[in-house]
């Protein structure tokens, strides 16, 4: 399945979950780490979810960016139910519908700026050229063009943040998902990046759905939930 064709329209639903439970075994007995998460995101929203270590709010993420199987429950993206899809074509929607921002960076060692940010385009049909592009445009959204051909192992962490959130923006993603996108920055810094996705995301044609443990930096989403002991509130 894909999305490829269908209009985006800023307040139609992108991403709708409903029931998601996720249960681990604990001997004879059973641990519920999500109990029954419903939720609606919609084109050119914001969303933070916030709770306390253990909450269930990255089991959820993990959830949503298809690395991870609920025990049950419904995800629709983009009306496409990607929880019947095999394992080979959701890696697809991970690699062309999703875009992740994760706490530890991820980038790829011994190669450069440009190399990580290509990665993701790899496997796409864009010409050399029009990857270049991409990449150009989404490294001075950030403000790291002078880096392009850095080594990526000899950045600050804050510029390897800020790489990553380039690297998941390049594909121009339907749902952007975020594990505390501004932890390894400073004050400054983080309010420019959380303004660069809400220029990003206003646009209309994704959205973005982001866990912080910072209630400043959720004040930029539009939507705020809580999330404890597996239960999910607006």
């Amino acid at each position: 399945m894909s999305s490829a064709g269908k209009s985006r329209s800023t307040g139609d639903p992108i991403l709708v979950v409903r029931d998601i439970v996720k249960r681990y075994p604990n001997g004879n007995q059973f641990i519920d780490v999500l109990k029954g998460i419903s939720m609606t995101v919609r084109y050119g929203e914001m969303a933070a979810i916030m709770g306390p270590s253990g909450s269930g709010k990255t089991t959820l993420l993990q959830i949503l960016g298809l690395f991870l199987r609920p025990t049950r429950g419904t995800y629709l993206l983009a009306g496409d139910d990607v929880l019947k899809l095999d394992r080979n074509a959701q890696a697809s929607v991970r690699g062309q519908r999703l875009g992740f921002v994760l706490q530890g960076c991820d980038l790829l060692e011994k190669t450069s700026v440009y190399e990580n940010l290509e990665y993701p385009l790899i496997y796409t049909r864009f010409s050399p050229n029009k990857r270049r592009e991409r990449i150009h445009l989404a490294l001075e959204r950030v403000g790291m063009t002078h880096r392009i051909n850095h080594d990526a192992n000899k950045l600050s962490g804050g510029e390897r943040q800020r790489v990553a959130i380039a690297r998941a923006l390049v594909n121009l993603p339907e749902v952007i998902l975020a594990d505390e996108p501004t932890g390894q920055l400073d004050h400054k810094n983080s309010h420019i990046i959380m303004e660069y996705f809400a220029e990003v995301v206003g646009k209309g044609d994704t959205a973005m759905i982001m866990v912080t443990h910072d209630a400043e930096i959720a004040r930029h989403c539009q939507t705020i939930y809580h999330i404890e002991d597996g239960v999910l509130k607006g």
